[in-house]
């Protein structure tokens, strides 16, 4: 009934506005005709009397307005009859509309996809309870200098069981599970957990409970918690997996819970089970463990720091020989997360801006340029009576529309954009799973066309309310369409187009030489037709001399296949962060002073890896079948490694032990040197690394490298079906070229030059189409003078040197800032460049060098066009 009675209330109020509109026309009407029979009885002209009576009104118009604000302010038809007025005058010019609609529309939809982006993974929380007190807690190595190490078990053990300042404090490790019972065998990214990692991070399982603490004692039960994702792909979503089991890694696990869709902690896991920890298996020396820790309401992190750093001094203090410089800082959970995407994406994001901005400067140009040829409209207009604030509306309602329209074709960009970025963003982006178009997004979109429709409408609109008749006679169609104030407008406008479209052209090439560097870098081996997959023997199935026996046995069946060059194995990757660094001591020499104490990345392959990579082998021998256990242990080192331990010295034949105080551990000969190769990723240096035969210090995780003739057809299949004639149980995984995976390791650095240069890209063109319309559009108010100077006998060169001079102004000005923008704000960029200084000269003339070009052919086809005017031509312009 009160939404009837509200209904019924709003239309009475519009039939009084319409029955006193009707009252007040009549009564203008009286008035207007009173004063025209005044005029007659004067005697004037029927016409003249009716002219007189109109201005001593001050115009209808006038008389309308100032009556409707006399009975409470305008109404909502005038500003319904303006968007109607300004649809019929956009509709009217189809190409302009067009043309200014997909503009807006790519600055738009680019500005959206982006924040999309970037809301999503940077500035959204974490889908946690409370969030913000959610901390990744790490050691740190003084010593090393890194800031963030693993825990080893008895630490994070140490520390949990002292600390006040945490409701609750986790650990967790990445572990390599072998499904098997569920089709084929797949390998899983698996996480052993320290009891309450849920719990921890405010997360109730969809099904179930979570890992308890007796679970994760040694011998405990064998227990999962399944990912939403595993459970609905791998279990079809079965709401009584409950008690079920899973085979995994030869071993029986039940299912006690599954965890909603939204959780994913770390990022990729498919199941949760107990870490089987202990000091006895994992001593204090050795660090693998990650941890996260949910702080006591109202703690500060402070205290907590505090507190963290009296417990990291007290271990020091009880276990030198494993603790010393050993330190614990604490994250922020979201920034551990986000890393260091959060600054390349802020970049992007302002790139897009830039972008935006561009276009919106464009279409003032264009409004400002289709505005005089209606000054005579708006001069008309207002000698009629439109006051000032009814034109600004009309002419706002008309860059409002456009703003509108722009930013429906923005939005579907936007989710077009989106899910590129999702389908092709680089592995190591994260929170690519909450990238989406939501309310955020929209509401940034909608905020995002109220900013457009102000920036291309409100300079256009004052320029033309501010027109006069008077003006408008007196100024003569050359002053009124092309000089004085709206030429200063259009310049300046162009000049910000210039400097923006520079800095994203200089920030683009710079990335671009960064890439072309990355692409260059030697990296000790040739990655050229390899092929290589990982294998995991389960330590329930195979122990060392097993392990051994397999490895041998498939590295022979491989090298028999047809097309196989050669074949080699090794522990981790040829290229990753799988490999270890260890200090060793030397033996028979003369120790390093304190501080000094030689370290090497530990690296164990089989024999013919170095055959196999073409890594150069220096002096020495090769790796051969007979270094096994009950042999003496030997070694082969990097250059960087001879050079660095025993510089001029021969190092064959020296001896070093990674224990000292150990009498049985081994102590490993040095019977070869090899060249240098980058084995971390492609921009780490190479560190001085030390080989080891498989045989001799054995591991069951192996990477197979093999090199093929490249028009060898079906060969992973091939060696699929070797592995399962020795163990149909053993899956492989990480198949992959290793060409690929460098190429990989600069997915993020192409990622970030893709959308650079787009942006750059077509900042360049709308700049240029900017630059063309305008000179074009000053040509063709200029064409009467053009021609008056042919027939005077100007040539062609003075005609061209005219048009052109009225761009180098605002291209000069635009080049200027630009160049120093780019300047200033190169160090922002210098977290994402390699081996290029963010002010490389190189860049900065080439960039400077292709804009000037662009600006330079979009102003000289206008110029050309001016030449070729007839004067006769000219003659007839007005």
């Amino acid at each position: 009934m009160v939404t009837v009675r509200r209904l019924l209330r709003r239309l009475s109020i519009f039939r009084r506005k319409a029955r006193l509109e009707r009252e007040m026309d009549d009564e203008l009407r009286i008035h207007l005709e009173m004063e025209i029979e005044d005029n007659l009885r004067a005697g004037m002209a029927p016409e003249e009397a009716r002219r007189e009576a109109m201005i001593a009104f001050g115009g209808v118009e006038r008389f309308k307005a100032q009556a409707r604000e006399a009975r409470g302010g305008r109404s909502l038809e005038d500003l319904l009859q303006d968007l109607r007025f300004a649809a019929r005058t956009l509709t009217k010019a189809p190409l302009f509309t067009m043309a200014t609609v997909l503009v807006l529309g790519l600055g738009i939809g680019a500005s959206t996809s982006t924040f999309s982006v970037v809301n999503g993974v940077v500035f959204r929380p974490l889908p946690y309870p409370e969030p913000e007190d959610l901390l990744a807690v790490w050691m740190t190595d003084e010593e090393d200098g890194d800031l963030e190490t693993p825990w080893s078990y008895p630490s994070f053990f140490d520390v949990q069981q002292e600390q006040q300042s945490f409701t609750s404090i986790t650990a967790w490790e990445w572990v390599d599970a072998t499904l098997t019972g569920l089709g084929d065998p797949s390998i899983l990214y698996a996480v052993g957990v320290s009891a309450g990692m849920m719990t921890t991070l405010g997360v109730h399982p969809l099904l179930g409970r979570d890992i308890r603490s007796e679970e994760t004692a040694p011998g405990g039960p064998l227990v999962a918690v399944l990912s939403y994702r595993f459970w609905q792909e791998k279990l079809g979503g079965d709401e009584n997996v409950l008690n079920r089991t899973l085979h995994l890694s030869n071993r029986t696990f039940e299912i006690v819970g599954v965890a909603p869709r939204e959780f994913s902690y770390p990022r990729g896991a498919a199941l949760w089970v107990p870490g089987e920890w202990s000091e006895e298996t994992h001593p204090r020396g050795r660090h693998f463990l990650q941890a996260v820790g949910r702080l006591n309401p109202g703690v500060p992190m402070e205290t907590a720091q505090a507190e963290l750093t009296g417990i990291a001094a007290r271990l020091e203090e009880e276990h030198p020989d494993t603790n010393k410089a050993r330190g614990i800082i604490m994250v922020s959970l979201k920034d551990q997360t986000v890393g260091d995407v959060r600054v390349a994406l802020l970049i992007l994001l302002g790139a897009v801006g830039m972008v935006l901005l561009i276009a919106c400067a464009n279409v003032a140009n264009l409004l400002l340029v289709r505005g005089a040829a209606r000054t005579r409209e708006v001069a008309v207009r207002a000698t009629l009576g439109a006051g000032r604030p009814a034109i600004l509306r009309l002419l706002m309602a008309e860059s409002g529309l456009l703003a509108v329209m722009g930013g429906g074709v923005g939005v579907f960009l936007a989710y077009m954009g989106v899910r590129a970025v999702v389908s092709f963003s680089p592995g190591n982006l994260p929170r690519t799973g909450e990238i989406a178009l939501d309310s955020a997004t929209m509401l940034f979109a909608l905020g995002l066309v109220g900013f457009v429709a102000l920036m291309v409408g409100v300079v256009p609109a004052f320029r033309l309310a501010n027109t006069s008749i008077a003006s408008v006679i007196r100024e003569g169609p050359e002053r009124r369409l092309g000089i004085g104030g709206r030429e200063m407008t259009r310049s300046g406008l162009l000049s910000v187009e210039i400097a923006l479209s520079l800095v994203l052209l200089l920030g683009a090439g710079l990335l671009l030489r960064s890439f072309v560097e990355e692409r260059g870098v030697e990296m000790g081996f040739d990655a050229e037709n390899i092929q290589q997959f990982t294998l995991t023997l389960p330590d329930a199935v195979y122990d060392d001399a097993s392990a051994i026996q397999f490895q041998d046995e498939l590295r022979r069946r491989i090298a028999r296949l047809p097309g196989v060059q050669n074949v080699a194995l090794i522990n981790g990757n040829p290229l990753g962060r799988s490999h270890t660094t260890m200090g060793f001591e030397f033996v028979d020499q003369e120790a390093p002073p304190e501080g000094a104490e030689p370290v090497v990345l530990v690296r164990r392959t089989g024999p013919g890896y170095f055959q196999t990579l073409h890594i150069p082998f220096l002096r020495g021998r090769d790796f051969r079948d007979d270094d096994r256990l009950d042999n003496e242990p030997v070694t082969i080192i990097s250059t960087l490694a001879a050079n660095r331990y025993w510089p001029g010295q021969d190092p064959i034949g020296r001896r070093f032990t990674f224990d000292g105080e150990d009498p049985e551990a081994p102590v490993w000969t040095v019977v070869g040197v090899v060249g240098d190769v980058r084995s971390v990723d492609v921009t780490t240096e190479a560190w001085p690394e030390a080989y080891f035969p498989l045989a001799q210090w054995p591991r069951n995780t192996v990477t197979a490298v093999v090199r093929a003739d490249p028009d060898i057809q079906g060969l992973i299949l091939t060696i699929r079906q070797a592995v399962t004639e020795l163990d149909p149980t053993l899956p492989l995984y990480y198949v992959e070229a290793l060409e690929d995976r460098i190429s990989a390791y600069l997915a993020s650095d192409r990622f970030y030059l893709f959308f650079l240069a787009v942006s750059a890209g077509l900042a360049t063109v709308l700049s240029a189409v900017g630059l063309y319309g305008v000179v074009a559009y000053l040509v063709s108010t200029r064409t009467r003078e053009i021609g008056i100077r042919v027939a005077l006998g100007a040539g062609r060169r003075e005609v061209v040197r005219l048009v052109l001079g009225q761009s180098v102004g605002p291209v000069v000005l635009g080049t200027i800032v630009g160049l120093a923008v780019a300047l200033a704000g190169g160090r922002l960029l210098a977290t994402l460049l390699y081996q290029v200084e963010p002010w490389d000269p190189l860049t900065m003339v080439a960039g400077t060098g292709l804009l000037l070009l662009v600006a330079a052919l979009a102003t000289f086809l206008p110029a050309r066009s001016a030449t070729r005017i007839p004067p006769t031509e000219a003659i007839r312009v007005e």
